[in-house]
């Protein structure tokens, strides 16, 4: 259940970041299509996910810097007025970026990046040094 929220989580927050990268560099961006059993594999292991009825709908992009692997939306993006969720559908993420930061740093910390007594000044570029807690 955790890991799916994790992935969930990861499938929204990137399906907002590709739409606004792909409405800010849409003269700049190239649609690269991956193999069809790839897409096709993808395409069912989300609806699998889309089934479980966590959410209504969700988008997926894959991407790089200057070019669109991938981009599809799954379900809907209203229920009641039966609007589908596509890769051009606006959604406001509001605060919950703070849980993707949260779940990245648990990660480095699982992988040995960091400790939780790693100090902040140490992965900064610059100090950071608390007047009340040194």
């Amino acid at each position: 259940m955790k890991n799916l929220f994790v992935l969930i989580l990861s499938l929204f927050l990137f399906s907002f970041s590709c739409d606004n990268l792909a409405q800010e560099n849409a003269h700049q961006s190239k649609l690269v299509q991956f193999p069809t059993p790839f897409v096709d594999s993808l395409d069912q292991e989300l609806n699998a996910y889309l089934d479980l009825g966590y959410l209504p709908g969700f988008t997926v992009s894959i991407f790089s810097k200057d070019t669109i692997f991938y981009q599809k939306g799954f379900g809907y993006a209203d229920i009641a007025k039966q609007k589908i969720m596509d890769e051009h559908t606006v959604q406001c993420i509001a605060s919950i970026s703070k849980t993707l930061v949260a779940t990245c740093l648990m990660k480095a910390i699982e992988t040995g990046k960091l400790t939780l007594e790693t100090p902040i000044s140490d992965l900064l570029p610059y100090p950071v040094i608390h007047p009340k807690y040194p």
